[in-house]
């Protein structure tokens, strides 16, 4: 949030975003194929013509081959007769291809204009005191139309463009009537019409200042504290929190000292995704919490069954959903967090498995996770949960109808005796929503449970499963209890969700509890299980970080007798039943050392099987 002081010259700028809800048409556009091919992981279509296709639309191929057919999320644009989908299924050259390429459009009836000026509307700004426009009013209207800098010299309206306005504002020293500056927070809000339709948006500022007490001839001094105590990594794991908010820069990810420190950050809006992600992490035990913004509030889409409703403008004639527009948003933040290798836990907020009409965040989230090891050698765990508007009975079909969760992201060999691939094993999927409530900031909601159940994986010890523990934080589930049956349906395909315990202590407050906690992985593979994915990714994470501190300094000999000593540790505390290691110094590559481990879990004594490089030369 931007922190003010008096006399100082602020500039607010607004753009418009219209609620293209009245003035859509669906449509169905297709476009015959040409070409196809599947290269690395990424399947690309040719289509004869100009496709007019965005990034995160569902597109349905048909009368391809079995390979390609079905719906698929558009995750690239290449070029106009091009667009690329992620895939699990081996390469396939180019290849001339029959078949079509089938999107569900929303165009906009005769196009909407960003213009209200045009149309014969006004632009006014108002600025109150306080997180949202129930507080004082500070600064009466100031009208584009009919105010400007001549008569308005400290608070005034320019255009840049017809897209973008600008208001000018300037605190002065007699700022609300008092002789200095009033500390608080202070919302700017600017209005509009477009043909008939109510436009806002919403920007904030914090004034600060040090309170002085007059003492005779002396001053005491009192600065600002925070109100609750700060974040300590205490050998956490960390956890990046991806969502919709206000007064952070998009796409730079923040690591929070304090709660206070986000709410603050975060200007203390209620609904803001990302604060309440917080405090759901927080609550469950996590106290190493970053957070990234990848779109602003003006996107956000609180009511669930909203958000496969087109919404957003994406040009004069197109609109978007919710979901569409987030996944744009989320694929352009996923290639910024890749450089991150300070992160184990990787959380986007609002997403969801279920009921997003074929927008797949599943999967974007698994090809994101396996890129990030591909490349850095190194594993992030990806949590999603669900948005449904609560458990459903009727759920259970769609869930166990989803290929990926039931097939999961499981490739064989050719004989299908062997698995050949299994990309899916750095995801942990959660169906169900609970209730929530803070009383930091005195609100109660339903939301998915993938936060909080990030801030268990975070402080839990490795050898401790999730299977059957509650979710602390989370007051109640919402939606339906299911029964011990339907329970059992979603565990024996490897669909985690959550159920209603017993009443807690106070009387009136159900606890809830997470059922199963599957990966994305076969269910045949070791890795079916978080627990095994994250004694992977602590010893590799471990590993690696000897190498770079030893390697070069102490030499081979020593990060040798630390891996030993690492591995030794964990068989004392119970995390492994037992292990054998090798390590042999590359030829090649200087300043670089392969391991090859064998360990065997205390949870289920599976037997774990992984090669790395380490060292600054890896």
């Amino acid at each position: 949030m931007l922190v003010a002081t008096k006399n100082q010259q602020l500039k607010f700028k607004f753009t418009f975003l219209p609620d293209a809800r009245e003035s859509v048409v669906n449509t169905t556009v297709t476009k015959d194929i040409n070409f196809r091919q599947i290269l690395n992981g990424k399947a690309t279509i040719t289509t004869a013509t100009d496709h007019g296709f965005q990034i995160g639309q569902p597109v349905t191929l048909a009368e391809v081959n079995e390979i390609f057919n079905g719906t698929h999320t558009i995750d690239e644009l290449p070029s106009a007769t091009t667009f690329v989908f992620r895939t699990v299924e081996s390469n396939i050259p180019v290849s001339v291809s029959t078949g079509t390429a089938v999107v569900q459009l929303s165009k906009l009836n005769g196009g909407l204009s960003y213009d209200p000026i045009a149309l014969g509307s006004d632009v006014v700004v108002q600025v109150y005191r306080g997180q949202d426009e129930t507080g004082s009013l500070v600064v009466p209207p100031i009208s584009y139309r009919h105010g400007g800098k001549d008569i308005s010299p400290n608070a005034y309206i320019e255009r840049n463009g017809t897209k973008e306005f600008i208001f000018n504002f300037t605190i002065t020293e007699n700022f609300e009537g008092k002789s200095s500056l009033f500390a608080g927070v202070y919302t700017v809000l600017a209005r509009t019409s477009i043909n008939g339709n109510s436009l806002t948006a919403k920007s904030q500022f914090e004034v600060k200042d040090n309170l002085n007490i007059s003492q005779g001839d002396k001053s005491t001094v009192i600065n600002y504290k925070p109100s609750y105590q700060e974040l300590n990594r205490v050998n956490m794991q960390s956890i990046l929190l991806i969502g919709h908010a206000d007064g952070i820069e998009l796409n730079n990810p923040v690591r929070i000292n304090s709660v206070q420190n986000a709410i603050n950050l975060l200007s203390g809006n209620k609904k803001s995704p990302l604060l309440r992600g917080v405090l759901d992490a927080y609550g469950a035990g996590a106290r190493n919490i970053y957070i990234c913004a990848a779109a602003p509030m003006n996107e956000y889409v609180e009511n669930v069954e909203d958000r496969n409703n087109s919404f957003f403008a994406w040009s004069d004639t197109v609109a978007q959903t919710f979901y569409e527009k987030y996944y744009q948003r989320l694929k352009e933040t996923y290639s910024i967090i890749k450089e991150l290798d300070d992160i184990d836990i990787v959380v986007p907020l609002e997403v969801s498995f279920i009921k997003t009409n074929e927008v797949d965040f599943l999967s974007q989230l698994v090809h994101y996770c396996n890129d990030y090891h591909n490349s850095s050698g190194s594993i992030q765990i990806g949590i999603i949960g669900s948005r449904s508007n609560g458990i459903s009975t009727s759920d259970i079909e769609v869930l166990k109808l989803n290929k990926y969760l039931k097939y999961k992201y499981t490739t064989f060999t050719d004989n299908n005796t062997q698995i050949g691939s299994d990309i899916g094993r750095y995801v942990f999927p959660i169906y169900g929503e609970a209730l929530f409530s803070h009383l930091q900031i005195e609100a109660t909601y339903n939301n998915s449970v993938s936060a909080a159940v990030a801030g268990m994986v975070a402080t839990s010890s490795l050898n401790i499963g999730l299977t059957r523990k509650r979710i602390p934080g989370a007051l109640s589930l919402y939606g339906t209890d299911l029964n011990s049956s339907q329970l059992n349906e979603l565990d024996l395909i490897g669909i985690n969700t959550i159920y209603r315990g017993v009443k807690a202590r106070r009387g009136d407050i159900y606890q809830v509890y997470l059922a199963s906690d599957y990966t994305l992985s076969n269910l045949n593979s070791v890795f079916s299980k978080l627990p095994q994915m994250r004694l992977v990714s602590y010893v590799s994470s471990q590993i690696k970080s000897y190498g770079y501190d030893y390697l070069g300094k102490f030499g081979y000999d020593k990060i040798v007798t630390t891996v030993t000593q690492m591995l030794q540790l964990l068989k004392s505390k119970n995390i492994i039943v037992d292990f054998e290691f090798k390590a042999e110094q590359s030829a090649v590559e200087k300043g670089t050392v392969f391991f090859y481990i064998n360990l065997t879990s205390s949870l289920g004594l599976k037997k774990i099987n992984l090669s790395l490089a380490a060292g600054p030369g890896a």
